[in-house]
């Protein structure tokens, strides 16, 4: 994600997909000075990992099984 802020790694979250209006909890784990001037890179993982979320199909684990 970019943001206008540089969270610290550990920090907590929440972040909300306007989209379908969820609201769920994620940790930094690592945040970077992006190539646009006033922006950061934030890598987050989220908390309870639910799939629809993002709106964007995944794979389940049970599809990598035995690949």
């Amino acid at each position: 994600m970019r943001t206008p802020i540089e969270p610290d790694s550990g920090s907590v979250l929440e972040i909300l997909n306007s989209l379908n209006e969820e609201v769920k909890e994620f940790r930094v784990i690592r945040s970077v000075r992006a190539p646009q001037k006033g922006l950061f890179e934030v890598g987050v993982e989220m908390f309870h990992p639910v799939a629809s979320f993002w709106g964007v199909p995944f794979p389940n684990d049970s599809s990598q099984a035995g690949a």
